[in-house]
């Protein structure tokens, strides 16, 4: 909170970018990797307590805040307990996973892939499985889902909240099974 404060009272912006590569990089994140959100231990000043921070555009779209949240989440449980090594090559797509099995695969998949505005059209991914991927994370969901309690559809009537794109590949994979 120290931290945040002192960046936002700076009004150099030279000290100020300096001072957010500071807390980006005690946060692990890597400059211009366009993280978007990070989960953090506040160490001292709050032992045992951490902090999911996101960046200021996530916040302008509500799926947004919920896909991030539900990411750092995945940290706080898989890693703040131990469940999972943050050093494993495929720790960050674990954490998806992990949103995706806890119900948030929705919005994950509706924000995985968006369209960059300038002159040439663009399109970044958000969270680190892809669209494809986790349309195909949800579509396994919907087959667990409906293997362990058959009252449950395996095509679901949710299905109409996932993105088109994402929609008709989720389909066509429970329809494969």
């Amino acid at each position: 909170m120290r931290r945040c404060q002192r960046i936002l009272a700076e009004d150099n912006p030279d000290r100020r970018a300096e001072l957010e590569r500071e807390a980006d990089e005690a946060r692990g994140i890597v400059p211009g990797s366009g993280t978007r959100a990070g989960w953090v231990e506040l160490g001292e000043s709050l032992p045992d307590h951490t902090a999911i921070l996101l960046r200021s555009d996530v916040l302008a779209d509500p799926s947004a805040v919920v896909a991030a949240a539900a990411h750092e989440l995945g940290h706080e449980v898989l890693d703040g307990r131990g469940l999972a090594d943050r050093s494993r090559p495929d720790s960050e797509a674990l954490v998806d996973l992990f949103g995706v099995f806890q119900g948030f695969g929705i919005f994950q998949t509706n924000v995985s892939m968006e369209s960059v505005p300038g002159p040439q059209p663009r399109f970044r991914s958000f969270g680190y499985l892809g669209e494809r991927a986790f349309s195909d994370a949800l579509a396994y969901y919907c087959f667990r889902r409906h293997q362990l309690d058959p009252a449950h559809a395996l095509v679901p009537e949710w299905r109409n909240e996932v993105d088109l794109a994402a929609r008709m590949r989720m389909r066509a994979r429970l329809l494969d099974w």
